[in-house]
């Protein structure tokens, strides 16, 4: 069943209803006058009002003619509307009035007549007749033809509608009518009901309306002889514009802002400042806009986010307030600003004397002498001359300051010592007062390349003079630059946690300098970080994130350890890497080199047991360094497995003893970086108790509330592993926080792995009472198979006793060494290897002395001639320190020429 039938049948049976109500009634007592009336004539075309006026009744039902339609049906009691029939029903029966706009057909004509029947309570037939129109009335009731080509938009045919949202004020031309047909606007509900006549539209010559929406807010449709359309919504426009300045500078420039916009498109906008600005002037003003109409421009294609320039320039001081108007819409929204007086700025230098290193970056600061703002400046000029000689060096310009955005107090050109001589283009970069690079904006460039003859800036001093006009001779300002000679001065080692990375370094580097600790060693996956402290070396040392290969600094990571085999592995920095990074911090003279030591370094792999010297030598082809002014700084480094190792107090059967406390901690010990992450497991008989903490130094922490563990519950498993892949475990047992815990004499040794012959080697022993009672214990200590101590020492809690021991390492060989108390031991084995000197054996440069052989007169004693013995001791030769560089055989030769010389002269 359709709806219209559903609701005539509930119209229907409500009849019955009432019928067999009146009908008891009439049956009951005697019958009581219903009189009706109906207040109902001439009927305009776009309606008039229907009074119904009913006496003595509990419902009033009436027909409407043919083909005419009705609208704001009084809602007295419940109604019900069925096509051509209206029906009021109410609680009780009483005297009641209901009204009705009744609408004649779109084809209707002046004096066309019609019947309008009351039905109930009692039978009543009006006659009512279509009004004539006077002129007025069709001026007002019906909307004139509009040329279609000019709406806003274009539907198309009616049947599109459904649906439909437009803006308050579009123009909407919408076709498929016939020719000069009268078209009906109601406003009707979402569902498409109607609800109300609006107004008239004369369809033109091709059929087609033009609905005006201004004014209108809510849902609307369109009726015509066998065309009701279905609902199309119309809505206000709601947008938001606002300078982003409160305030300017007469010739600054702010930007006027489309903030919010719930239409969401291309709009067309129409500025106008309520007549203080003619549209030339807000031409000038606004970019992109072009003159609309006395006072107002026209901006097109702009949507929700765009920021539109505003250029105050000449325009005089005051407060202003745009009216910014959408085009095809009645939506507008106004946005104000004030215009303060133009300043006179007078740009000076921020220091007086600036003082870098030669090869480095000076910020070469300039600001308004009264602290104004100098984003108003055009030009600007920098002259630099030599101070000792008076030599021009170079110039710097600035074509306009003002082409810039965000010059507020300062603009800042920095001045590469480097580059400037050898590259213009590389040697200025101008920064904003944001700290923006706006060097093409402002049309800067440099000429230091004439004077200099492709050569960077010398360590001297220089004379900078600034002018405000690129051709005036008249300075206003005058400042030093000092250039020092440059230096690399030191390497410093640092390590983070494995779980950085480089870019973390490449971003924040504050805050990644912040995780970094400093150490001479490294735990494999970790990341190593070499602080290399120089100056001069900012301005061209580093492209992007990478060291230049060409500049005469060299930087080089070296195994120490040697190889009869081979060469030492190495790799520098400039080689082609992907697992470093270069990142510097010129403000505080230093820049760093960041390895993520899981990767590869051209090939070479940083692995557990290895040594590593990293140096930075600035070389000869550095453009500030002389033939003999070569440099090297240099530091070591090892790589380390990671390890990590529970500690604490073990007892008999090797388990930690874990208190009972809220505030139980269990630590661990680990060569891995500080800040790296670790997780504890405690697995209990019945749970498992888990926690976290952070290396701190080289102890990782936790702390646990066991204040309910009853004392002697065993930990089945005490595991902690940190982020990488370094864990241990262990057994544990819990004691009762309120008693001591018994002596643990525990054992730190140290000695080293290898030494070579006849080096310094020592045992190193630390003991420390690591319970809560004091105690005595024998300590016994044993090197090479000897016990060189065995005493008993007593240590009270937190006690250490610290001795060291000599290793004899007078000979190669093997020294194992060992260390016991009564709770601990610990042992290891020394190697003593020997030196390799091959160098030693080979000096052919010292043993050509031929005037040290040729002594004729010492060779005249024939006697000394004829020992032999004494001839041959090629031993004393080799030890002879009266005959440098002199081998045995070359003594042996000038002997025996001596005495051949002495015998022919006997002869």
């Amino acid at each position: 069943m359709t709806k219209s039938k559903q609701i005539r049948a509930v119209f229907l049976s409500a009849l019955m209803v009432l019928s067999v109500v009146a009908m008891s009634a009439a049956f009951a007592a005697p019958a009581v006058a219903q009189e009706v009336t109906v207040d109902a004539d001439e009927i305009e075309m776009d309606g008039s009002t229907v009074t119904i006026t009913a006496e003595n009744t509990a419902a009033i039902s009436a027909n409407v003619p043919d083909g005419w339609d009705v609208a704001d049906i009084s809602d007295d009691g419940d109604h019900i509307e069925v096509t051509n029939e209206l029906l009021w029903m109410f609680d009780s029966a009483g005297d009641y009035t209901v009204t009705v706009t009744l609408i004649p057909p779109a084809d209707a004509e002046a004096g066309d007549q019609a019947e309008f029947e009351v039905t109930q309570p009692s039978s009543v037939t009006q006659t009512v007749t279509v009004a004539e129109a006077d002129d007025d009335d069709d001026d007002e009731d019906e909307d004139e033809p509009e040329d279609a080509d000019e709406a806003d938009v274009n539907v198309g045919h009616y049947s599109n509608l459904d649906g439909q949202l437009f803006f308050a004020g579009q123009t909407v031309s919408v076709d498929g009518f016939d020719a000069d047909e009268l078209v009906q606007l109601y406003s009707s509900n979402a569902d498409g009901d109607r609800v109300s006549h609006q107004t008239n539209i004369r369809a033109d010559d091709d059929g087609t309306i033009v609905i005006d929406t201004a004014d209108r807010d809510g849902y609307y449709k369109l009726s015509a002889p066998g065309v009701s359309t279905d609902s199309f919504e119309v809505t206000e426009q709601e947008v938001e514009f606002d300078f982003e300045d409160d305030e300017v500078r007469s010739g600054a420039s702010s930007t006027l802002v489309f903030e919010d916009d719930n239409r969401q498109a291309d709009v067309d906008i129409l500025i106008d400042a309520d007549g203080d600005l003619d549209e030339d002037e807000l031409e000038d003003i606004f970019a992109g806009a072009s003159a609309y109409a006395d006072g107002q421009v026209i901006i097109e294609n702009v949507v929700e986010g765009d920021e539109i320039d505003a250029d105050f320039d000449g325009i005089d001081a005051g407060e202003y307030e745009f009216t910014v108007e959408i085009y095809d819409t009645t939506a507008e929204d106004t946005a104000e600003i004030e215009i303060l007086a133009e300043l006179e700025i007078n740009p000076v230098f921020e220091d007086n004397v600036y003082e870098s290193a030669a090869g480095d970056v000076v910020d070469l600061v300039i600001v308004d002498e009264d602290g104004d703002e100098i984003g108003n400046l055009d030009e600007l000029k920098i002259n630099v001359t030599s101070e000792e000689d008076d030599v021009f060096v170079g110039t710097i310009t600035i074509d306009d300051v003002s082409a810039a955005d965000d010059v507020d107090e300062d603009l800042t050109i920095q001045l590469n010592t480097y580059e400037a001589g050898q590259d213009n283009d590389a040697a200025i970069t101008v920064l904003n007062s944001e700290g923006d690079d706006v060097t093409e904006d402002v049309g800067a460039s440099a000429d230091f390349t004439s004077a200099l003859d492709d050569e960077p800036l010398p360590a001297v001093d220089y004379e900078l003079e600034l002018y405000t006009e690129i051709d005036s001779d008249d300075e206003v300002d005058a400042a030093f630059l000092m250039l020092e000679d440059g230096e690399v001065e030191s390497v410093t080692t640092h390590v983070a946690p494995e779980s950085g990375s480089l870019a973390d370094a490449e971003g924040d580097l504050g805050d990644f300098l912040n995780e970094t600790t400093e150490r001479d060693y490294v735990a494999e996956d970790d990341l190593l970080i070499v602080e290399v402290e120089a100056t001069g070396v900012f301005g061209y040392l580093v492209d992007g994130n990478e060291m230049q290969d060409d500049v005469g600094i060299e930087m080089l990571f070296e195994e120490t350890e040697d190889s009869p085999f081979a060469d030492p592995a190495s790799f520098s920095v400039t080689d082609d890497q992907d697992d470093l990074t270069v990142v510097t911090d010129a403000d505080n003279g230093v820049f760093y080199v960041v390895l993520d030591t899981s990767g590869s370094f051209a090939g070479e792999a940083l692995e557990d047991g290895q040594e590593w010297e990293v140096s930075v030598e600035v070389t000869e082809d550095n453009a500030y360094v002389g033939e003999d002014d070569e440099h090297t700084v240099s530091e070591t480094f090892t790589v380390e497995e990671r390890v990590l190792e529970i500690i604490g107090n073990f007892n008999e059967d090797d388990r930690l003893m874990v208190e009972n406390s809220a505030e139980s901690e269990i630590s661990a010990e680990t060569n891995v970086a500080p800040g790296t992450e670790a997780d504890y497991t405690l697995r209990f008989p019945t749970e498992v108790v888990r926690g976290d903490a952070y290396v701190d130094g080289n102890t990782i922490t936790a702390t646990f509330d066991l204040s309910d563990v009853d004392e002697g519950t065993e930990i089945r498993r005490i595991n902690v592993q940190e982020a990488g892949d370094a864990e241990d475990e262990v057994q544990g047992l819990v004691y009762d926080a309120d008693e001591d815990l018994p002596a643990n004499f525990q054992i730190d040794a140290d000695a080293p792995a290898s030494v070579h012959v006849d080096d310094a080697a020592s045992l190193d022993v630390t003991v420390t009472n690591t319970g809560e009672e004091s105690d005595e214990q024998s300590i016994v200590v044993t090197v090479g198979g000897d016990e060189v101590y065995n005493e008993a020492v007593e240590l009270d809690e937190g006690e250490s006793w610290a001795d060291s021991f000599d290793l004899d390492t007078s000979e190669a060989g093997e020294i194992d060494w060992s260390v016991e108390t009564d709770n601990d031991s610990a042992s290891g084995t020394t190697d003593v290897v020997k030196h390799e000197e091959p160098e030693e054996t080979e000096e052919p440069e010292e043993t050509e002395e031929p005037e040290e052989t040729e002594e004729p007169e010492e060779t005249e004693e024939p006697e000394e001639t004829e020992e032999p013995e004494e001839t041959e001791e090629p031993e004393e030769t080799e030890d002879d320190d009266s005959q440098p560089g002199f081998g045995v055989a070359v003594a042996l030769v000038a002997l025996l020429a001596a005495a051949m010389l002495a015998l022919r002269r006997q002869d």
